[in-house]
């Protein structure tokens, strides 16, 4: 899977780092460069299943079942239409939201979905709780149907790391990246 990061540039969710920046949707609906904080889950050995969406633009997505993405039955233009929900709802005919080459955002409709088997698992959490992954919004939260609850719940986490960068700068970025490669810095595993 790949993500946009500040830049332009396309990076691998294997390879992306806390304090990288991927394109995400703010809560206001523009297309942000958000940070990325820490990874809610990262496992490079773990076979797992995934659902394989395909919409009509081309667009590819493979997530788990319970990670959160958001859809809507009737492909309305509002991005505020769309509610975040187990991508195990996701159907064909449901629209998920792409980014455009314009920075734009704009419905896409789901032609198919599928099971498939793939080594990996990540979710990394960012500032805005959404990143654009192969291009799809998805969320950063999974295992609760409630994104909202999910970003609220992550709510001193993205406080703390605010804070430090207040404090700090990008040094603190540097601190984090430290913590999280000796295991210091945990804050759960979803599997």
């Amino acid at each position: 899977a790949w993500v946009t990061v500040a830049g332009g540039m396309q990076k691998t969710l294997s390879s992306l780092s806390p304090g990288d920046r991927v394109m995400a949707l703010s809560g206001t609906g523009q297309v942000v460069y958000s940070q990325v904080l820490l990874f809610l889950h990262q496992d490079q050995q773990s076979w797992s299943t995934f659902l394989s969406l395909e919409t009509e633009d081309g667009h590819r997505l493979a997530l788990t079942a319970n990670h959160l993405l958001f859809l809507d039955p009737h492909c309305r233009q509002d991005n505020s239409e769309y509610q975040a929900q187990f991508a195990s709802r996701a159907r064909p005919g449901d629209c998920v939201l792409i980014h455009t080459a314009e920075q734009q955002v704009h419905p896409s409709q789901i032609i198919s979905v599928s099971l498939t088997e793939s080594l990996g698992v990540y979710a990394p959490l960012t500032e805005a709780g959404t990143l654009f992954v192969d291009g799809v919004l998805a969320s950063s939260y999974a295992l609760v149907e409630d994104h909202r609850l999910a970003h609220w719940a992550f709510g001193p986490l993205r406080l703390f790391f605010s804070f430090e960068r207040l404090l700090w700068g990008e040094t603190a970025e540097e601190h984090h990246r430290s913590l999280l490669s000796k295991g210091h810095f945990r804050v759960f595993k979803v599997s």
